[in-house]
């Protein structure tokens, strides 16, 4: 386990005979750090019993049900736990499901072997078990811990049916569409195979040259974010983010100038919930999956169109929807 000691806004006290304890982040200081509109509703450190920082959790918002992830990772921060916290509540709201949303980040050596990296994470969330969380996706940077789950099969399919829905109002489809796919991951390497079984031919590069021409550009990495200079070299039909915070507000502009279809995070990867939430009502795991691809198809349309009455861009309305406006 990580070993760095606490930032100085947190008191970690020993849980006792090595059980992790949960400690307070002062939540004003978390709004004041990065300017968002409002602080998470909650948000824990997991401390050891020598006091280390064994991770974090961040409620956006209370459930219940409140569903999230769990990340493995040895250098994301506490604000990546809020960003992700507020990615599964843009999620939720994109597809009008009533439910919480939190995140957990386990700090753990990267060279750790799968079984430490497993107690790691189990420990983060034994420790955060009386809160009452519900992770839906668990996520190892080195290695996938939970496989092709079905959240994460609802993910895949609905941000193919998202990309398909989107390039169809452009006047093409995904079958023979040239995409390029803009970092790394196991959740972009796993998209990339869905688009290239859609019949799409796919590109996977670190970062996004000076000057790209795709069908669709696919954001996927979390530590890589489109900016407005980048955008002004892109020419897409179609350009969408996959990782939280990947696409800036003035690129988004920028490449809308330009006539591309620019898509948020939630509309893709927001079929985790509805497929979870599809299986949790009694559906099989293919009918789970298949309604994850049927919502995004309705949910893409009707964003779109409404982003276009509003002049305004996908992702705004999307957080419209998290205010409670109507789409």
């Amino acid at each position: 386990m990580d070993r760095t000691p606490a930032p100085p806004h947190l008191t970690l006290l020993p849980g006792g005979g090595g059980s992790p304890a949960l400690r307070p982040v002062v939540l004003g200081e978390i709004a004041a750090s990065n300017g968002h509109e409002r602080p998470p509703e909650l948000a824990v450190a997991v401390g050891s019993d020598e006091g280390a920082v064994l991770g974090w959790v961040v409620v956006d918002r209370t459930g219940p049900p409140c569903w999230g992830g769990v990340t493995a990772s040895p250098d994301l921060t506490l604000e990546d736990a809020r960003l992700l916290a507020r990615a599964t509540a843009l999620q939720a709201a994109t597809y009008g499901l009533d439910a919480g949303s939190h995140h957990a980040l386990v700090r753990v050596d990267p060279a750790a072997p799968a079984a430490v990296r497993e107690h790691a994470v189990a420990t983060v969330l034994r420790a955060a078990a009386p809160l009452g969380l519900d992770p839906t996706l668990r996520h190892d940077e080195r290695a996938e811990l939970a496989g092709p789950t079905t959240a994460v099969r609802g993910a895949l399919a609905a941000s193919s049916a998202t990309l398909d829905t989107a390039l169809r109002r452009a006047g093409r489809a995904l079958a023979g569409s040239s995409c390029l796919v803009v970092g790394g991951g196991w959740l972009a390497g796993e998209l990339t195979a869905t688009l290239e079984d859609a019949g799409a031919g796919c590109t996977r590069l670190p970062g996004l040259p000076a000057r790209a021409i795709a069908d669709v550009v696919l954001l996927a990495g979390h530590r890589w974010t489109l900016d407005l200079e980048a955008a002004a070299g892109l020419r897409a039909s179609v350009v969408a983010a996959l990782a939280p915070g990947s696409l800036r507000r003035r690129a988004d502009e920028e490449l809308r100038e330009h006539g591309a279809i620019v898509l948020p995070e939630a509309l893709l990867a927001g079929g985790a919930l509805v497929a979870v939430a599809a299986e949790r009502d009694g559906a099989g795991p293919g009918e789970a999956v298949e309604a994850a691809a049927t919502a995004a198809r309705a949910r893409t349309d009707a964003l779109l169109a409404e982003a276009e009455t509003r002049a305004e861009s996908v992702a705004a309305v999307a957080r419209g929807l998290l205010r409670g406006e109507r789409c």
